[in-house]
């Protein structure tokens, strides 16, 4: 409550810490805090502009994490049955986001470049998973077991799909 941050008629609030906390200092420095003593100081919760009773996590969830339209792959990463780390993997790759060797050399780090498995051309999510000789000796074995496409794997809207 405010009386709690007020002590006589100056502000006691804790030290800043971040950028922001500064700012909302300095902004509340500028306020009279002539406060009557038969006002009772009250707060209001609101979530996405909406006053709530008391605090509800969920709602502050909503708000600071906004949905975003569902993709037409999510059943194919995230599903009752998949292992987490597998999941996580396979995000992160959808994304072209995997620390590839290729990628890494681009952050600055003094590695090689080279396809891990092949060690041929730089290695990036695609030559990875599909146009590595490697891959595609993975994916000959893993198709042997099911129905095989007719031809190789051509890219990752290709593997999704």
């Amino acid at each position: 409550m405010v009386a709690d941050a007020i002590t006589g008629s100056s502000w006691s609030l804790p030290h800043p810490r971040s950028e922001q906390e500064v700012e909302l200092h300095s902004y509340l420095t500028t306020l009279a805090l002539l406060l009557p003593n038969n006002v009772d100081d009250v707060y209001e919760w609101k979530a996405a502009g909406y006053p709530l009773n008391v605090f509800n996590s969920q709602a502050t969830w909503e708000v600071l994490r906004p949905r975003q339209v569902t993709q037409v792959w999510h059943d194919i990463v995230w599903f009752k049955g998949a292992v987490p780390k597998h999941a996580f993997t396979m995000w992160v790759a959808k994304y072209d986001k995997l620390p590839t060797r290729a990628r890494l050399a681009s952050w600055g780090l003094a590695i090689l470049i080279a396809c891990s498995f092949c060690n041929t051309v730089p290695e990036s999510r695609d030559r990875m998973f599909l146009s590595c000789q490697y891959s595609y000796n993975v994916w000959s074995l893993v198709f042997t077991k099911c129905s095989p496409p007719q031809q190789r794997l051509a890219d990752w809207a290709e593997l999704l799909s």
